[in-house]
């Protein structure tokens, strides 16, 4: 097409302009058919009529339950549907498509397309550790979510305004321990399930956790009785107030060896041997030396196995009936010689005042009643008290 302006005053041709233009063959404006007006999955793919002249499409996403606009756009698609690469989160959203023939755009923009993207599932919840604890290296569990195919865990040390101090992705259980131990101060934690499309749940609600100081050292890591394999031993304790350092005693049962291990300036609350251990049975201690050079009792010693294979986890049978039974109280400051056996009648610092004594390798043959993990026999060694009030509860 061409067309022509000419300007006159009364008669009198002033001028005279001439300028060509083509007009496209279209059907627009477009219309978007797909994801719907709702959907749960957090990648939704949007697909759209089509014109024939188009050589590319735009795409506008507006985020109106963050008031986000322009969330994504995408200039330059080449066919007529788009998968966003990262999920979006649940809310409110509209979606406006264009076609364009190279530089000059085909048609106006289509009419907003409303979308809510829901969640996936009701989130979990929380249900460990307890608020205050003096573990520093806590094992987190949660409620199940049945369409889950994994979770997901975020940490913020709230006391060093630290968001995502932790995280970690893809966890196929409901539990989550750290590798590392967490100091003194408050955190929250929250999780979410993942179903098998990769659509997140919403987040849980907060759960603050306090970590606090101990008034002696106790190893949170190993656990008792654990196997690992020998590049993987991490040696953790709880912090205890007003204290200048930590001796870490380790000695080899398997060899009788005493002081594999004698680490005595360690300033912080874990310790991670340079070179790996030798396939074999060990016991551990810990204590704290206080600022004054005052030596602390020395923790309950902690059996593990290291072993050149894979670790494997094992359950230990044990009724409630039976740890009612059992009290430990402060007794001595040395630790156990190789050969010793009982890790509760001879362990440092303990003594068995009520009978029968029972220790964690006796555990097993006790009735099936209830299936406690080596973490809970690992606090109850340590804390019969607050392991008889998870055990309650």
């Amino acid at each position: 097409y061409s067309s022509t302006v000419r300007s006159y005053n009364g008669t009198t041709l002033l001028g005279t302009d001439t300028r060509g233009f083509t007009v496209l063959t279209t059907t627009g404006p477009l219309k978007l058919f797909t994801p719907g007006n709702s959907t749960n999955f957090t990648r939704p793919t949007f697909s759209w009529t089509t014109i024939d002249t188009a050589t590319r499409y735009i795409l506008w996403l507006n985020d109106d339950t963050r008031s986000i606009n322009a969330s994504i756009l995408q200039s330059n698609i080449k066919t007529s549907s788009y998968t966003p690469d990262a999920p979006l989160l649940p809310g409110n959203y509209r979606v406006w498509v264009r076609a364009y023939n190279g530089a000059t755009p085909v048609g106006a923009w289509s009419f907003a397309t409303k979308l809510t993207v829901t969640e996936s599932a009701s989130p979990p919840s929380i249900t460990a550790p307890v608020p205050n604890t003096v573990n520093s290296i806590p094992t987190f569990t949660w409620t199940s979510v049945s369409a889950a195919a994994s979770y997901d865990i975020e940490i913020d040390d709230v006391t060093n305004s630290q968001s995502g101090f932790i995280t970690s992705q893809g966890i196929a259980t409901t539990a989550f321990r750290p590798s590392a131990p967490l100091n003194p101060g408050l955190y929250k934690v929250r999780v979410r399930s993942v179903n098998g499309t990769g659509t997140p749940s919403a987040w849980s609600a907060d759960f603050t956790l306090t970590v606090g100081a101990s008034t002696s050292a106790s190893l949170v890591s190993p656990l008792v009785g654990s196997s690992l394999s020998a590049a993987n031993v991490l040696f953790a304790w709880t912090t205890v107030a007003n204290t200048a350092r930590y001796e870490l005693w380790v000695n080899n049962l398997t060899t009788s060896t005493s002081k594999v291990i004698d680490e005595t300036g360690l300033t912080n609350i874990s310790f991670q041997p340079a070179s790996a251990l030798a396939a074999g049975n060990y016991r551990a201690w810990v204590r704290a030396i206080g600022t004054n050079e005052s030596p602390g009792a020395w923790s309950p010693g902690i059996d593990f196995k290291v072993s050149a294979t894979s670790p494997t986890f094992e359950e230990y049978d044990v009724t409630p009936d039976s740890l009612h039974k059992i009290e430990v109280q402060l007794a001595s400051t040395a630790p156990l010689n190789a050969e010793t056996t009982d890790v509760i009648a001879n362990a440092p610092n303990y003594s068995v005042v009520e009978q029968p004594p029972v220790d964690a390798a006796d555990l097993k043959s006790l009735r099936p009643q209830e299936r406690l993990s080596e973490e809970l026999i690992d606090v109850w060694l340590c804390d019969p008290i607050a392991a008889l009030s998870d055990i309650e509860a």
